[in-house]
């Protein structure tokens, strides 16, 4: 062989265990009536999808774990990374607000298995590759569509010639490039339920539900609508619509109760409702799944074909009640269109949700009486009141960091707070009221006070439950119940 060439004999086979890190705590605990409810709590799809396309399209072997279900963090994840023989890698999904709890995972990992190399992707990496960079404990990060960088960088992680030019891959001290972006995802795998413990996920305190997360896209849409929303650099992208609805369909033969679209309200313009449901429709599908949508009047068309493909639940999120801030966010809210729409759901039995954002910060005094001006109109339907979604890529907070018209939350903030959180306080993820969390309590319990006090949402929540629900199913399990009590204790 010529001199100065050497042969590279790639690793056979790398095991890969993929890592939710547990939720940051809420700063402020949101408001539901009725409460009956419950939260989405879901197996996380991105690292589903990254899983399977690591089973599909490599060698390696691949696994996720969910921290959000750990009680005892150190000992379940030390576990878990046992169980994996070396070479192993660690991948963990880091958001801004959560690298608090990204840092005690790598925190546990260093510690417990020292020449264990340790990866970030997700939101973090993506949107602030030379700040993921300088974090403890990192070896490498993903920037941009994790599934081409992290392949790459299993074929040649022993040779780091070849891993200065793998496009979007974070080398702290040596490279820290632009993120890199797949043209399409039609390339890429879906997400898969075989695998999936769903009891973990059953949640509600009266009708426990099983919830599956499934997103169509991935980007931000760069509209008005979602300028409050996350993920500004990433361009929008959408899987091939016949494989989710299949995915979708999927679902009808396990415990899953819903398939939540947690795809951005901006996202679903009329054509792309239509193309999706015209998807469910060939597949004759019929599993339950839910949207996000704002309130904007749909026609009867594309209302009628979300009844017919079995959508049972509809969120309204409701970024601001102010009608010049709503020119902002381009919502054309048009009150008699949008009863028409809801009374025409209602007919259907399609539960609908509204949820309105407080503490925005471009909302002038009197939010609190307009929230609830507008909730008057929806007493029939299920209201929640959260707080205004805090990211740090979103375009919203862009502007006004920019402009510099207020003081905000920053996020070298958050990094010192996970540097040393014993002796750092740690930072809330409020717009408004960041110092003082308990002006925005104070509003969420007036809202609360004032629809306890009006009968009027009793009443039509008492009249709806009673048009809604299936009364034949209620006798059968009463009489089910009797049954079972009649028979006696020794009988099977």
């Amino acid at each position: 062989m010529s001199a100065g060439y050497t042969i590279y004999r790639p690793l056979d086979q790398v095991n890969v265990l993929l890592i939710q890190p547990p939720d940051p705590p809420q700063a402020i605990k949101p408001l539901q009536v009725p409460t009956d409810d419950p939260p989405l709590f879901s197996p996380p799809w991105e690292l589903m999808c990254l899983q399977r396309y690591l089973l599909d399209r490599t060698r390696h072997l691949c696994r996720f774990v969910d921290g959000r279900l750990f009680s005892n963090l150190e000992e379940e994840l030390a576990g878990h990374i046992n169980s994996m023989p070396p070479p192993r890698i660690l991948a963990i999904h880091a958001t801004a607000l959560s690298i608090g709890e990204v840092s005690a995972v790598t925190d546990i990992a260093r510690r417990r298995f020292p020449h264990t190399r340790i990866i970030l992707f997700g939101d973090y990496p993506t949107e602030f590759p030379e700040l993921a960079a300088t974090m403890p404990r990192i070896d490498y990060a993903l920037a941009g569509d994790p599934e081409p960088i992290l392949r790459n960088l299993l074929d040649y992680i022993d040779v780091p010639q070849r891993l200065r030019r793998v496009p979007g891959l974070v080398i702290p001290g040596v490279t820290q490039p632009s993120p890199y972006w797949l043209n399409n995802l039609s390339g890429l795998s879906i997400g898969q339920w075989n695998d999936i413990f769903w009891n973990a996920y059953r949640v509600g305190p009266v009708h426990p539900v099983c919830r599956a997360e499934v997103r169509l896209s991935r980007g931000h849409t760069r509209s008005p609508s979602d300028r409050a929303l996350g993920g500004r650099s990433s361009p929008l992208r959408y899987r091939p619509l016949d494989r989710m609805a299949s995915l979708v369909q999927k679902c009808s033969h396990m415990e899953v109760n819903e398939v939540h679209m947690s795809d951005p309200p901006g996202v679903w313009t009329e054509e792309t409702l239509l193309r999706w449901c015209r998807a469910l429709l060939d597949l004759r599908n019929v599993q339950p799944w839910s949207l996000r949508l704002y309130p904007v009047p749909r026609n009867d068309e594309t209302i009628l074909n979300l009844i017919e493909t079995r959508c049972r639940r509809l969120e309204l999120i409701f970024p601001t009640c102010d009608r010049n801030l709503m020119d902002k966010y381009e919502l054309a809210f048009d009150t008699r269109a949008l009863s028409r729409m809801l009374a025409l759901l209602q007919e259907w039995r399609v539960r609908v949700h509204v949820n309105f954002w407080i503490g925005g910060p471009e909302e002038s005094r009197g939010e609190a009486d307009r929230i609830l001006h507008m909730a008057r109109r929806f007493k029939h339907c299920q209201i929640s009141v959260h707080p205004f979604p805090f990211h740090f890529d979103s375009p919203l907070y862009n502007d006004i960091w920019q402009n510099d018209t207020m003081e905000i939350p920053r996020l070298e903030e958050w990094i010192q707070w996970s540097l040393d959180p014993w002796m750092v306080e740690r930072p809330l993820s409020l717009w408004k009221n960041r110092d003082k969390p308990e002006i925005l309590q104070k509003q969420l319990k007036r809202i609360r006070k004032s629809i306890q006090r009006d009968p009027g949402f009793y009443m039509a929540r008492f009249m709806e439950e009673i048009r809604t629900r299936n009364w034949i199913e209620v006798i059968e399990d009463k009489a089910v119940h009797l049954l079972r009590r009649a028979l006696p204790a020794n009988r099977p």
